[in-house]
């Protein structure tokens, strides 16, 4: 298991969240959340509230749910740490030193697969082991190149959760699927037979991607 910093207290959340204007850098904001990055505290924090409005409570379910995720996937190496859900929704999660990725980051200059995507097969067999699948691997800016250059899973808003010691439902088995269809295709592109066999093995297509697939070549 990974050792994290001890998490900060809700008083100092509170405070942080009062100097937000001055404290915080700037974040990028969706629909399920709004997003605070405090890179300068001790320990460095993201911080993610409900949206107000009328997204107020679907934005709260998904902090609630995410942080679900979080708390399985607590220790597994290429996942930021989670240091707990206050008041019921603020996700106070550790932020990575890094940067979002494109997918020139993912190539070295022969063409090859970038060093850390080892280490980001092993993440995702961490993750599916604690019955955890992220599902949108395919976005890029879900992924950070850390400092340290290791790849870092982010933001488990649309994971899927296998109830523990079951095989996982038909969606869960579909999301896990994705994971794998991403990594392969951040590592060597989306063309199975330029794959070393091993991998081309993790990568199936599902059915909706061959129906968009065949869709795409209809078109062109």
């Amino acid at each position: 298991m990974t050792s994290h910093p001890r998490a900060p207290d809700t008083e100092a959340v509170e405070a942080l969240l009062r100097d937000a204007d001055a404290g915080a850098a700037p974040a990028a904001h969706g629909y399920q959340a709004r997003v605070l990055v405090f890179p300068d505290h001790d320990p460095p924090l993201v911080v993610k509230l409900p949206r107000p409005g009328r997204w107020y409570h679907f934005s709260r379910w998904s902090i609630r749910r995410e942080h679900r995720a979080y708390q399985r996937l607590a220790g597994v190496p290429g996942v930021p740490p989670c240091y707990g859900l206050l008041h019921g929704e603020w996700l106070i999660l550790g932020y990575i030193p890094g940067r979002k990725l494109r997918s020139r980051y993912l190539r070295t200059e022969d063409g090859g697969p970038h060093p850390a995507i080892p280490g980001l097969r092993a993440t995702i067999a961490d993750m599916h082991r604690r019955g955890v699948a992220h599902s949108d691997l395919k976005r890029h800016n879900n992924l950070i190149l850390g400092a340290d250059q290791r790849l870092y899973v982010i933001d488990f808003g649309t994971a899927v959760l296998r109830r523990p010691g079951q095989r996982g439902s038909p969606l869960w088995r579909w999301a896990a699927q994705q994971d794998w269809n991403a990594w392969a295709r951040h590592g060597w592109g989306s063309r199975p037979e330029r794959m070393p066999p091993g991998v081309a093995r993790l990568h199936r297509r599902t059915a909706l991607e061959r129906i968009a697939a065949a869709g795409r070549r209809l078109y062109r």
